[in-house]
């Protein structure tokens, strides 16, 4: 989008236009950086998650190293396993509801925000319409009056005139009126 230049002989439109545009611009700029600040709490709550997969993952994988060393205790091994699984699915699962909560606390949050910037929005531009609407009624009121007036001086300039020309008249009749 062109940003139009706007100087002192611009035209009502081509004001109104370049308004319309930079007023768009400001509010797609400021919808992506919502949105690109959500996404980043999103992508950082998702590696979140995914480290701690790895993690877990990689728990699960050295006590399936223990059990082939330790073959003679394969008793003690497998209760001892079955604790640690349980331990790492309570911690996944413990991990999981934190990161979840997050994610819809960032999600609350960014919603909340939107609908706040949405509202703030509608009451700026509610607030500038209602600025234009005046600045119009105000100048149509200017305007009329001056008009009123303008015609008021040309009604007692033309009075004043008839006045003037009855008086000459009158006087050029009393003259003439002497002369005979």
């Amino acid at each position: 989008m062109a940003e139009k230049k706007v100087t002192e002989k611009s035209t009502k439109r081509e004001l109104w236009e370049a308004y319309n545009e930079a007023r768009l611009r400001i509010e797609n700029e400021a919808v992506e950086s919502g949105i690109d600040a959500a996404r980043q709490e999103t992508n950082k709550a998702l590696k979140s998650l995914s480290e701690s997969r790895y993690a877990i993952g990689e728990e699960f994988e050295r006590a399936s190293q223990e059990i082939m060393k330790n073959l003679d205790g394969l008793g003690e091994l497998q209760d001892r396993i079955a604790k640690e699984k349980r331990a790492a699915l309570e911690h996944f699962e413990q991990q999981k509801a934190t990161l979840t909560s997050e994610i819809d606390a960032v999600r609350q949050s960014w919603l909340k925000e939107k609908k706040e910037y949405g509202e703030a929005l509608e009451a700026k531009k509610q607030s500038l319409l209602m600025e234009h609407q005046r600045g119009e009624e105000e100048y149509a009121y200017k305007l009329s009056l001056q008009r009123r007036n303008e015609e008021d001086e040309y009604h007692r300039a033309r009075q004043q005139e008839e006045q003037e020309l009855r008086e000459r008249e009158g006087a050029l009749k009393e003259r003439g009126a002497e002369i005979v």
